[in-house]
């Protein structure tokens, strides 16, 4: 038990250090790719390549949401096993309970609700990344239209007894295709609802990378304004009798 919980001491030492580097790269993303003033550009880009691909009647996926996703949903991971770790390097240093001078401990409990809300917030934003494909490629169904081929097969299985050639087992097998074929209908509003959900996925993208990086520099913040009662919640004597260095 020691063993581990000095392991995970350990690691917490460690994601204490590499928080702000966390936080400059989200910053950058930021920058970079979610550098806007408006949406109506963005808005425009989205609609040419949805128009673009319908008048050909060959559905294709928004590449640039595509590799977006890609990126913040493995920022986002990272954000909630960086506060994770927080989050268990400061349950290692909570004392045996005891009667008298908690203090520090109601701060290291607080603390630590802070970091667990911030990290039920961002899988709750995490779990909604699916949707958006499972949404637009509905849209695009209905618009495209479908065709689909089923094929099945059956087998009938007969046995007779006492004729001339004795027993006998005898099977049959038969097989049907069935294909059926759905036109759809390119609706304006339809066309405009795959451009929305773009734009909607595009936004909460650059949401969930501000809540990344938000939850990342507040968990942080909170843990250093509060680093003495964190290590040594009985005060001086706690940290010297457990050797701590912060």
């Amino acid at each position: 038990m020691e063993t581990l919980k000095s392991s995970i001491k350990d690691e917490g030492k460690v994601i204490r250090e590499i928080v702000p580097s966390l936080i400059k790269e989200l910053d950058k993303i930021l920058q970079y790719d979610f550098s806007y003033t408006d949406l109506l550009s963005i808005e425009k880009t989205f609609a040419d390549d949805v128009l673009a691909n319908a008048s050909q009647n060959q559905p294709q996926v928004n590449e640039k949401l595509c590799s977006l996703i890609s990126l913040v949903r493995s920022k986002m991971v990272l954000a909630i096993n960086t506060l994770f770790s927080l989050k268990m390097w400061i349950r290692a240093h909570v004392p045996a309970i005891e009667d008298g001078n908690n203090f520090g401990v109601g701060v290291q409990y607080e603390v630590t609700k802070n970091i667990s809300e911030s990290i039920e917030k961002l899988q709750a934003a995490f779990n909604t990344l699916p949707e958006y494909h499972e949404k637009r490629s509905a849209v695009w169904e209905k618009l495209i239209g479908k065709s689909e081929t089923v094929t099945k097969k059956s087998t009938v299985n007969v046995s007779s007894k006492g004729g001339k050639e004795g027993n006998e087992d005898k099977s049959t097998v038969t097989q049907s295709t069935d294909e059926s074929n759905s036109t759809g209908k390119q609706l304006p509003d339809s066309l405009r609802t795959i451009v929305a959900l773009d734009l909607k996925c595009y936004v909460n993208l650059h949401s969930h990378l501000q809540l990344s990086r938000d939850s990342l520099f507040f968990s942080a913040n909170l843990v250093e304004l509060n680093i003495g009662k964190l290590v040594a919640p009985k005060g001086e004597a706690d940290r010297r009798a457990a050797n701590l260095m912060y």
